[in-house]
């Protein structure tokens, strides 16, 4: 087995080591590549970097490509192939990508909108999760505050038990005297 070289979030993992490291490797990590650019995430962040290699290497993960526009994931799927000869070449893949260069610039438009929507939608989850915050820390407060009242209220029926206990002992002694003094 020959190593992969590169990055395992860019390589087509374990899949290499069952084909000759092609033109078509690099077609799966332009994706990769291709899909960073889209997101302006990092691919596979939740995961370690063996288990990358594992998983992609096994077919069982894919980067996310719902959300993006429709050439793109066709075009990111047919790059992530699980068979290397499905894949499409540079050549393919630059007369698709270079479709609008002299049309109406749709696909660069298409790449701007998907930007503009995901950073619309994180603002929407940013807000919602400020409010989500803020709402837990107000309950939290009010947790506190009914804890303190709680505790306050537990010292004042102890005292007042204590209280009550010494009176009974005060009542007791005088019950005693009294009839230990008439008999």
């Amino acid at each position: 087995m020959r190593p992969v070289p590169g990055a395992p979030t860019r390589c087509p993992g374990a899949r290499a080591e069952k084909e000759i490291i092609s033109e078509k490797c690099d077609i799966w990590s332009f994706g990769v590549i291709l899909w960073e650019m889209l997101t302006l995430e990092v691919p596979f962040a939740d995961r370690e970097a063996q288990q990358i290699t594992y998983l992609v290497g096994m077919g069982q993960v894919q980067l996310p490509t719902a959300t993006l526009p429709k050439r793109f994931s066709a075009l990111l799927g047919r790059c992530w192939d699980i068979t290397p000869k499905n894949r499409p070449s540079f050549f393919v893949i630059l007369a698709e990508l270079g479709e609008d260069r002299a049309g109406d610039g749709t696909l660069a438009a298409e790449a701007q909108q998907y930007l503009e929507k995901k950073a619309a939608w994180q603002a929407e989850l940013q807000l919602e999760m400020d409010a989500k915050v803020t709402e837990a820390k107000y309950r939290v407060e009010q947790a506190k505050q009914q804890l303190d009242d709680s505790q306050k209220t537990i010292l004042a029926v102890q005292q007042k038990a204590e209280q009550f206990e010494q009176e009974k002992d005060q009542l007791n002694k005088q019950v005693g005297v009294v009839l230990g003094g008439s008999a």
